[in-house]
C-alpha cells in the first residue's frame, strides 16, 4: 500500500484542472467534498440546510448521506481506487456540487470522484511537465470556430526538433477536454518521457461532436469528423506545430466513439496514418449515424493494410456491455486476416479502462524498430 503520510496527493481528490489537495482531515468540519477517514475509507461530507434528504449516485449504486450533526452530512463511499462519474440529488433534484470534479458526460456536466490511490503513472510527479494548450481553428467543413487541445512534451519549446503527432478522441457525450480532466493524459504522458518508455510526441485532442446548422437548426453529425480532421485539424496543427507530415509518424486513437471515429478515419485514409488505437475499440458502427463502407476497403486492401499499418491497437474491458460487439470484430478479423493487437482489461466501459488502454498504447506507437 502507497504511505498514506508521505504522498497525500495519492489520495486526493482532483477537480478540473486542480490536481493536488491536502488529505481532508475528518475531524475539520470546515472542509466539504471527498474525504477519507483514517482507515483510509473514501466519505463523502457535505454542509447543507438541516433537514435536507440526499443521496449520492454512482453508477447502479446509491448512497444515501446522513446528517451526522446539524446542516453536516456523511457516507462512507466503498469504492475501489478509480474515476466515478457521480450524481448528487438533494430533496429529489439533481444538483451540482462545487466541492467535487465536475466533467462532462451525455452532453451535460456531472460531478465525479477520483477515489485514491492513484497509480503512479498518473500522479502529478516531480517530473518536467508538458503544456496542455488550447487552440481554435476555422472549420471549412462546418463553417464554424472549433476547439481543440494540443499537448506538447516539456522539452518542445527549446529543442527545435519535429514531433510525431497523436490525434487522441474522446467518447460520445464528451469533448476535447476530456482526455485531460478524466484521463490525466498530460500526466500519464510526463511521466512515460520521464521513464523513456514513450516517444515524445504531441498530441491533438479536438471535438468530435461535429455540429452542422441546417435550415436554421443544429444537428449532430459524429460521421463527419473524418472530413473535418483531414480537411480542417490536420493542416491546422503541421502550420502552427512543429509536427512530421509522414504517415509513419501519425497516428489516431480515440476511446468509443471516437475508436469508431478513429476506425473509420484511419482504414479511409492509410496513406495519412500508420499507428491506430481502439480504446473499448470498435471497427464498426451499431449505435450512431456512421457508416461501415469503410470495412469493404478493409477486406478489398487487406494486404496493404497488414504491410503498412504498423499497429491496430484495440482494447477493451471485460465487463463493457458491447463486449459481444469487440467479439465480433475478433472474428472478422480473422475471418480476413487483419492483422491486430488487441488486449482485454478488467472493468467497464469506463475511464478506468480508458486510462491504461492509453498507458499501454502510448508505450507502443511510434515505437519504429529499424
Amino acid at each position: 500500500m502507497e504511505n498514506w503520510e508521505k504522498d497525500p496527493a495519492l489520495y486526493s481528490q482532483t477537480g478540473s484542472f486542480r490536481q493536488i489537495m491536502e488529505i481532508i482531515p475528518h475531524e475539520d468540519e470546515k472542509i466539504q467534498g471527498l474525504c477519507y477517514y483514517k482507515d483510509r475509507t473514501p466519505y463523502l461530507k457535505l454542509n447543507l440546510e438541516h433537514g435536507a434528504q440526499v443521496q449520492l449516485q454512482v453508477r447502479e449504486k446509491v448512497f444515501f448521506l446522513k446528517e451526522k450533526q446539524r446542516g453536516i452530512y456523511e457516507c462512507a463511499v466503498p469504492l475501489s481506487p478509480g474515476f466515478y462519474p457521480a450524481r448528487i440529488l438533494i430533496n429529489g433534484v439533481l444538483t451540482i456540487c462545487p466541492y467535487l470534479g465536475i466533467t462532462l458526460e451525455d452532453n451535460r456536466p456531472v460531478n465525479y470522484l477520483e477515489i485514491g490511490p492513484l497509480p503512479k503513472w498518473l500522479q502529478c510527479r516531480e517530473v518536467p511537465h508538458g503544456d496542455v494548450r488550447h487552440e481554435i481553428y476555422r472549420s471549412k467543413v462546418t463553417g464554424r470556430a472549433e476547439p481543440c487541445l494540443v499537448y506538447t512534451p516539456s522539452e518542445y519549446e527549446k529543442s527545435g526538433k519535429e514531433y510525431p503527432v497523436l490525434y487522441l478522441q474522446h467518447g460520445n457525450g464528451e469533448n476535447e477536454r476530456s482526455w485531460i480532466w478524466n484521463g490525466k493524459l498530460n500526466f500519464l504522458m510526463d511521466n512515460l518521457l520521464a521513464e523513456k518508455k514513450a516517444v515524445p510526441m504531441v498530441i491533438v485532442m479536438s471535438n468530435g461532436m461535429t455540429v452542422l446548422e441546417k435550415e436554421g437548426k443544429y444537428r449532430l453529425y459524429k460521421a463527419l469528423f473524418t472530413e473535418q480532421l483531414v480537411k480542417d485539424v490536420i493542416p491546422y496543427i503541421e502550420e502552427k506545430y512543429r509536427v512530421k507530415n509522414d504517415r509513419e509518424f501519425r497516428a489516431m486513437a480515440g476511446l468509443s466513439m471516437g475508436s469508431k471515429q478513429t476506425s473509420i478515419t484511419v482504414i479511409s485514409h492509410m496513406e495519412l496514418f500508420a499507428w491506430a488505437g481502439l480504446f473499448s475499440g470498435f471497427m464498426d458502427d451499431f449505435l450512431d449515424d456512421y457508416y461501415n463502407e469503410h470495412l469493404k476497403k478493409l477486406v478489398r486492401d487487406k494486404d496493404i493494410f497488414n504491410r503498412d499499418m504498423r499497429l491496430f491497437f484495440r482494447g477493451i474491458g471485460t465487463e463493457d456491455e458491447g463486449l459481444r460487439y469487440f467479439y465480433e470484430n475478433d472474428k472478422f478479423c480473422e475471418k480476413y486476416g487483419i492483422r491486430t493487437y488487441r488486449k482485454l482489461y478488467r472493468g467497464g466501459h469506463d475511464w478506468n479502462v480508458w486510462r491504461r488502454a492509453a498507458f499501454d498504447f502510448l508505450q507502443m506507437v511510434f515505437q519504429i524498430k529499424e
